[in-house]
């Protein structure tokens, strides 16, 4: 998509892995409330936070893109939560005076770069701009949900998905992923297959798992409610620190290029919001997508001398 091979791609996220590299790349990709897309046929990461999303160059092709992927889908029961926002025309949400009234929490923890540009352009369009200290609702805790998903999620999700695909596969389980690589594993893990079989293996139970699920789950929703019940907003733009936290409670994060960092590489802010506000974060994505115009064309010609440079290939 950076690259403008694509005009639009398909990503699934269980920690950051939808929001990062869109954020790293200077391109559009929503986060959406869990269930808004079913996960149906998704190779599973950790069942429990996994969500495919859109991505796309600007807001438009994101929303257009969406309206496609949303719906009640019986094989996900986590999509009968979202069914208010089913056959939406998410399109309607990119309109400037709808932002009018809106309350945005920029929420700081006293280590945050300063957004006066970003502010600015809220306030032009009538957003009322509100400034979160987050030590003060609830301290900052990174919820760790990664690795357990990893580890015993990702084996549970790989064997059950592979025992619902309807008809005979290569293999049946992870245990049999690991086996089928290890029999060439030049051509089949050329980097290795270390983390697949750190799951296949794991010591942790579907109790452990749950625990330590639960209890992220908790304080990621908290701290979102804190939030937003404290200040009465309806959008968060937090940047990246807190991602986690969206992944773990299972909102919508959207990420806005905002053009290059003093290093030239491509920078973007990060909205997140409570469970289905989706349409607010794409309202107020829009208002900055427009006044800040952040996506900058990659220039391929001066990336391929580059590589020629370095490999003198």
């Amino acid at each position: 998509v950076a690259a403008n091979l694509t005009t639009v791609s398909v990503g699934s996220e269980t920690s950051g892995s939808l929001i990062s590299p869109a954020r790293s790349n200077g391109v559009v990709a929503l986060r959406p409330s869990q269930g808004l897309i079913s996960r149906d046929y998704v190779v599973p990461l950790g069942p429990d936070l996994d969500t495919p999303g859109p991505m796309g160059r600007s807001l438009t092709d994101v929303a257009i893109l969406l309206n496609a992927m949303t719906g009640v889908d019986p094989n996900d029961p986590k999509t009968g939560d979202t069914a208010a926002l089913a056959g939406t025309d998410f399109t309607q949400f990119l309109n400037l005076e709808r932002a009018r009234g809106l309350r945005v929490g920029i929420v700081t923890d006293g280590t945050e770069t300063e957004k006066p540009a970003e502010i600015a352009a809220l306030r032009a369009q009538g957003v009322e701009v509100v400034e979160i200290n987050a030590a003060d609702i609830l301290p900052y805790t990174q919820v760790d949900t990664a690795f357990p998903q990893l580890q015993y999620g990702f084996q549970a999700g790989l064997n059950t998905f592979l025992a619902g695909l309807g008809r005979p596969a290569p293999v049946a389980s992870i245990a049999e992923v690991v086996a089928f690589n290890e029999e060439d594993m030049a051509n089949r893990a050329p980097y290795n297959q270390r983390w697949v079989k750190w799951s296949a293996e794991t010591d942790l139970t579907a109790a452990d798992q749950a625990r330590i699920l639960a209890e992220a789950q908790a304080y990621a929703t908290a701290w979102m409610t804190a939030l937003v019940e404290t200040y009465n907003v309806d959008v968060l733009h937090a940047d990246m620190l807190y991602a986690s936290h969206a992944g773990a409670a299972g909102v919508p994060a959207l990420t806005i290029p905002t053009g290059l960092d003093a290093n030239g590489q491509p920078a973007s802010i990060i909205l997140s919001g409570p469970y289905l506000s989706d349409p607010n974060l794409l309202t107020v994505g829009y208002v900055l997508e427009q006044a800040m115009q952040g996506r900058v064309e990659p220039d391929l010609d001066a990336t391929i001398k580059q590589i020629e440079a370095v490999t003198g290939k």
